[in-house]
Formats: structure tokens, sequence, C-alpha cells
């Protein structure tokens, strides 16, 4: 639409305000008080109309022949759509299509949180089931979005897909499938703190071993030194909104930080305060199929290493082995837990505490509930 046909449509046409309830509604969804919004329902030339819809026999919701024009007054300042941001004005357009859903309708809406904000990408979602429980209808929205779909739950969702056949199927999202069909990592929800690099590589293969169901959305990050895993479990007591906080001592904190309630300990084979490292070196001693091509060859490097620092020792079996020392770490620790039975034991005592670590979002959902 050209300028000039602009103008003339603004002269020809009355405009409607909204109500004050939509002015709230636009308030809360652009996230800006807004004074007042009036809208211009100009028409579309038939070329228009056609360079943007595919004729259909059914009725439009959105009218493929009319196009809104939007005027917005805040705090004194007078806008349109020519000036309002991408995000306004799609912001605007869903509010003056939800104001024409009717009792009874189908309401489909395609992507109508396109162009908005994390906060309004979700509001926007809100507003829309809101508005479908009001008229007792259902709604069915698409996105490719995960903004306002990391706050949306999983049973509200359905995942379209395409096959390596090209057929489109739907399917029942899990936590991990829909961030992969998305191709976005999701929303941090959980943030396991550990000592060092050793352990935190030791830690990410337990979260696989055990099946871990949040893995998609959390991190496992080192920090330096017990103090600061301490400071983490100190956070982790705090209920932060945003992430759940777990500190895990791999073994050599000290004796008085087991008293801190929400630090998590390592399944270790040995109760006595030793290092992963030094657990490692303990169990390529007894594991007889540990590296068995080299396992004559790592024996005799045990015993002309002994005395040295475990941190020092493992560095140096897995450097004769041709490993990193998380490698070497990690390929005995899970050994025991596959071959033994004390292994297994402990894995899956630990897989039973890592079940209580719920990402904030499900954890606030529960309290919200009223769940134990």
């Amino acid at each position: 639409m050209s300028e000039k046909d602009l103008e003339a449509g603004l002269e020809q046409f009355s405009s409607v305000p909204f109500r004050a309830s939509e002015l709230r509604e636009a308030s809360y969804l652009i996230g800006r008080e807004i004074d007042s919004v009036l809208v211009f329902e100009l028409e579309r030339t038939e070329a228009e109309r056609d360079s943007y819809f595919t004729p259909t026999s059914g009725p439009y919701l959105f009218r493929p022949d009319t196009v809104p024009f939007f005027k917005v007054s805040s705090k004194g300042r007078v806008a349109d759509s020519r000036s309002i941001s991408r995000g306004e004005l799609s912001a605007l357009t869903l509010l003056w299509v939800l104001k024409q859903a009717q009792m009874g309708e189908l309401l489909l809406m395609d992507e109508p949180d396109a162009f908005l904000s994390t906060v309004a990408s979700e509001r926007a979602l809100n507003l829309i089931v809101n508005r479908a429980n009001e008229l007792k209808t259902p709604m069915a929205a698409s996105s490719h979005s995960y903004l306002g779909l990391s706050k949306t739950p999983l049973k509200a969702q359905v995942l379209l897909t395409i096959g390596v056949d090209g057929e489109s199927r739907l399917e029942t999202p899990g936590d991990k499938g829909i961030w992969t069909a998305l191709r976005v990592a999701p929303a941090l929800g959980v943030l396991f703190v550990v000592e060092d690099r050793v352990a935190e590589a030791l830690l990410q293969a337990i979260l696989l071993e055990t099946g871990y169901p949040y893995l998609s959305e959390t991190r496992v990050v080192h920090v330096n030194g017990g103090a600061d895993v301490l400071t983490a479990a100190r956070y982790g007591r705090l209920g932060l909104p945003q992430v759940t906080i777990r500190a895990v001592n791999d073994g050599d904190l000290p004796g008085d930080a087991k008293s801190e309630p929400s630090l998590l300990e390592f399944p270790s084979p040995m109760s006595l305060g030793i290092s992963p490292e030094a657990t490692a070196l303990k169990l390529v001693e007894e594991l007889i199929d540990f590296e068995k091509s080299s396992r004559e060859q790592l024996l005799r490097h045990l015993e002309t290493t002994v005395g040295l620092d475990p941190h020092n020792r493992a560095q140096s079996c897995a450097e004769m082995l041709g490993l990193t020392v998380q490698e070497f770490v990690v390929r005995a620790w899970m050994m025991w837990f596959r071959s033994s039975t004390e292994g297994r034991a402990q894995l899956d005592m630990f897989g039973s505490v890592l079940s209580g670590v719920l990402p904030q979002r499900l954890t606030v959902d529960a309290a919200s509930r009223g769940d134990s």
C-alpha cells in the first residue's frame, strides 16, 4: 500500500479504540504503559491480497482483505504502525485478531509469537490460552521459537516432524526432543558445580550413565578448589528462581563439608575422602580387565610412581596409555560401575539422589501444586 493510499484510507475509514481491558492487555504484552490505541481497518487491493494469501473456501478470522493500522499513545507520545517496532506491531496485531474470535470457533494461529521478546512471547501464549478458555473454544498455535515454549507444559505441546521418508508426523515431545527439533539449547535449568576438570568430566559421564532426565538443560562447571564448591553449595540452599544449583563433593573436601545439606557426594567405592584420581588409581589395580593389552606395563608404571601426588600419578599413568587424565579417570570409574555389584549399587543410589534434583521450573510447579 503506497503512502498516498494509506493517507487516503486513514481519512476514509473511522477508527475503533481499544477498550480499557484491551489497553491493559496491550500494556501487559508490550511491557510498557499504553494510554490509547486506535485501529483503522484498511482495505487491501486485490493484487495485494493475492500476493499474501492463497484463496480458500472457508472464512478467515484474520481477514485477508483487511489490514489493521494502529495509532498508539504512550506517556504523551504518539506513534503509528510506520514507526513502532516490529515486535509492538506484532503484539497489537495479535490482540486485534483475538478481539475477533468467536465462541465455538476453532482458533488456529500461525506463529503468534513472531518478532516478540522472550517475556512478550510467553505473555502472548498466556493471552491466547486465556481467550480460548473465555470463549470455550479449541485453540492451536504453531511456533518455531523456544522463547514461549520453554514455559509451556510439554503435555500441551505437539511436535510436527518430518521423517526420513519425507512424511510429516505428529509426536508427543519429550524434554530432549523439543529442543532437538528447535535446534537450540534449552534454557539452563540445573547447574552442578565441582572442584576441577577431572570431576567435571566424571560427573558428566555419571549423569549420562544414570540417564538423568534433565541432561539437555543441565550444565556441569568446575571452579577453583573446594572452598568455591562449598560456596556454591550454600547458594544451592537459597533456591534461586532461575536455576537449581547443586555442588558435588568429589571426595577430598574437608570432613565438615558433609554437614552442608545441599552438597551431593560422588558414588565412591572407598569412603576414605580421596579424589577421583586417587580412586581411579586404586580401581585400576583391582579391575583386571582395565586396559588389558597394556596391563602389565600399567602395573609396572603404578609401582614406579608410588609416592607421587595422586593427581600427578594419574596424569603420568594416563600419558603412558596415550589418554588424557580425564579419560583415564572416567574409564576406570565406568568400568567399576558396569562390572561390579558394588559399583552398580553405588551408581543406582546416586541416580536416586539425582532424581530429586529438578530444574527450577519444575520445582516451582510442584510447590504451586502443593506436591511434597
